[in-house]
C-alpha cells in the first residue's frame, strides 16, 4: 500500500453506537449534524478538528488541514494533504467495540483515489483481519474501481474479501455521503442516501482490540487519497 498520494476530503463524520439510523433509502443530510446524545460516539464537522459529540474526545492530527473552498456542508472540510502518514487519531476506547449491537458510521467523502485499499476509517490494520477488533472502511479493493468496501476482522482472514461493498464508484471528485449500518444482523451500505448493498451475517466480533479509531489511515499503511 502506498504511504501517500494526492489529496482527499472528508466532512461531517458521525459514529453512532446502539442505533441503526438507516435501513432503507433516505434523503441524505443537507445540514451539519446537531444531535448530541450519548449514542453518538464521535461527531466531526469539517471546519474544526474537534469532536462535537457529548464525549468531546481528544483528537490527534498529523498532516490534516481544513479546506474552506468546497466543503460538502458548512464552512470547511477535513483535507488529506497527501503527506506521509496523514491521519486523525482518536484514543482507544471500549466504545469502539461494536460487537452484537446496531451502529451507524457515516461521513461525506470527495476523492479521486485509484490505488487499492485506500483507507477512509479504521480500527486496526487491514492486514490484521485474522485478529478480533479490526474493522476498516476502504476504497478500491479492485484497483481503480472507486468502490467503497467495509472489512471486518472475523468475516474473512483475506484482505480481498470485504463484508460488504458498494456497486457505485465514488472516486469521481464529487462529494458522496456514505453510511455503513448494522441492524439485527444485517449490514447496509448507502451511497448518497441510496441503499446500494446489504448482507446478512452473524460476523462482527470486534470486542477485544487495543487500537485507536483513525480517519485517513489504518494504523500503519494505507490512506485515502484523491484530487
Amino acid at each position: 500500500f502506498p504511504s501517500h498520494d494526492n489529496i482527499a476530503y472528508i466532512d461531517e463524520v458521525r459514529i453512532t453506537k446502539g442505533v441503526a439510523r438507516y435501513t432503507a433509502t433516505f434523503v441524505q443530510p443537507s445540514a451539519q449534524f446537531i444531535e448530541n446524545k450519548m449514542a453518538t460516539l464521535l461527531m466531526l464537522h469539517g471546519e474544526t478538528i474537534t469532536d462535537s459529540s457529548s464525549y468531546e474526545r481528544s483528537i490527534s492530527s498529523s498532516g490534516v488541514s481544513i479546506n474552506t473552498v468546497s466543503p460538502a456542508i458548512g464552512a470547511g472540510a477535513l483535507q488529506n494533504t497527501g503527506a506521509t502518514n496523514t491521519n486523525l487519531s482518536v484514543p482507544d476506547s471500549e466504545d469502539w467495540d461494536l460487537y452484537g449491537v446496531p451502529y451507524t458510521i457515516e461521513f461525506w467523502l470527495k476523492t479521486t483515489a485509484t490505488a487499492q485499499f485506500k483507507t477512509v476509517f479504521a480500527r486496526g490494520r487491514i492486514q490484521d483481519m485474522a485478529s478480533n477488533g479490526v474493522y476498516v472502511g476502504a476504497l478500491n479493493r479492485i484497483a481503480s474501481s472507486g468502490k467503497f468496501a467495509f472489512f471486518v476482522s472475523d468475516y474473512n482472514t483475506s484482505t480481498g474479501s470485504p463484508l460488504i461493498e458498494s456497486t457505485i464508484s465514488v472516486n469521481d471528485d464529487v462529494w458522496h455521503h456514505i453510511a455503513v449500518v448494522r441492524s439485527l444482523g444485517t449490514h447496509y451500505l448507502f451511497v448518497d442516501g441510496i441503499l446500494d448493498a446489504t448482507r446478512t451475517s452473524t460476523f462482527f466480533s470486534v470486542q477485544s482490540r487495543s487500537n485507536s479509531f483513525s480517519v485517513f489511515h489504518d494504523h500503519g499503511r494505507a490512506i485515502v487519497t484523491g484530487k
